[in-house]
């Protein structure tokens, strides 16, 4: 395998514990683009469908949503 075509690919994961507050969402928002990687995972955002429009006005770019509901 020829090493020179390989890149660097970083991966951010957090758990935020609840996102729906505008201060703390925008808070985790800030930190996450400060790490500079290429893609984020936010768990445990507690985040609802009409939530989406919301995070991708405040996000400012590129956003893939995936909601996973699991009730114990």
């Amino acid at each position: 395998m020829n090493m020179d075509c390989l890149s660097k690919f970083d991966v951010l994961s957090l758990n935020v514990r609840g996102s729906r507050d505008q201060i703390k969402r925008r808070s985790i928002f800030s930190y996450v683009k400060d790490q500079k990687a290429n893609i984020y995972f936010l768990q445990e955002t507690y985040s609802e469908r009409a939530d989406e429009n919301i995070w991708r006005n405040e996000w400012g770019g590129a956003l893939a949503i995936f909601l996973i509901w699991h009730h114990a």
